[in-house]
């Protein structure tokens, strides 16, 4: 429920209303929401490696899918959310197998998607970048590389794309990507590495890549530097990885009154209204 606001602050809300986005976590959505265009972010059940699947206005975006050994079932919950062997958009952060393997494999036993997205270039020599374009034209579904700071809008949700032009690797190449619906905003970092992340720094100083929620770069491996974290202030992360691999990670966000669930315990659930988040795990359910 919305805490009263004095009128001064009325005033700012109306300004700068993001600001004011209330974050529910281990709530379900109102009912009203029913009735409401609302964009719902799945992070899957996954252990060191990364799939999602987000919604909004009509449209599906499969954004990574984790190891060969996920395929079985990660197909089963899609199917399970009515996207059996089909999603409208299928974007790949980087060819790396922790985030494409199990994509490679469904596409290889009929799995389609109207489009599929990266930003890197179809010929990128790698073995799994390889085996996706194969596969992509195999089942006829273009390849369409977006640009660094490009955005698309997708189903009333605006997608803005950043990576780091000088990343020596495919994680410090690895897209990350602003998703903002109303004045809602959401960070997925893909394995964005140190050096990506003092680039980001340095480069994007005035709030372009502020987010209420945030998926932690790189499985919560190692930290991130903590002006990057400062700069996003987010007031939620997820972590794609086990608690025991993240302690250093655990702690930083503590430090930073930063509310945080890994992916271990179970599938993520963020929906958002365009200004409120509802944050829901659902322990043991892929």
């Amino acid at each position: 429920m919305k805490k009263f606001l004095p009128c001064f602050l009325c005033l700012v809300f109306l300004l700068f209303g993001s600001a004011f986005a209330e974050i529910h976590i281990d709530e379900e959505a109102p009912e009203s929401w029913k009735d409401k265009d609302i964009l719902v972010l799945t992070a899957f059940q996954m252990y060191g490696n990364d799939g999602a699947l987000l919604e909004v206005g009509g449209k599906s975006i499969l954004i990574d899918g984790g190891v060969k050994g996920q395929r079985f079932s990660l197909e089963k919950a899609l199917a399970g959310m009515g996207y059996e062997g089909h999603v409208d958009i299928i974007y790949n952060t980087h060819p790396h197998d922790d985030h494409i393997g199990a994509v490679n494999y469904m596409l290889r036993f009929g799995f389609t998607a109207d489009e599929f997205i990266s930003t890197f270039p179809e010929d990128y020599n790698d073995p799994e970048q390889i085996a996706a374009v194969k596969l992509l034209k195999q089942n006829g579904i273009p390849y369409h590389q977006v640009q660094n700071e490009e955005t698309l809008e997708i189903g009333g949700a605006s997608f803005k794309f950043f990576c780091f032009p000088d990343g020596r690797d495919p994680n410090a190449l690895s897209s990350t990507v602003l998703i903002t619906f109303g004045s809602s905003r959401l960070l997925m970092t893909a394995d964005a590495s140190s050096g990506t992340v003092r680039y980001f720094h340095k480069k994007y100083t005035n709030g372009e890549l502020r987010a209420e929620v945030m998926k932690y770069p790189h499985h919560g491996i190692t930290t991130v530097d903590n002006e990057f974290v400062e700069d996003v202030a987010p007031e939620f992360a997820y972590i794609t990885n086990y608690t025991s691999a993240t302690p250093a990670v655990d702690l930083q966000l503590r430090q930073r009154n930063i509310k945080f669930k890994h992916t271990s315990y179970g599938r993520i659930v963020l929906k958002t209204d365009g200004t409120d988040w509802y944050i829901t795990q659902y322990r043991g359910v892929y």
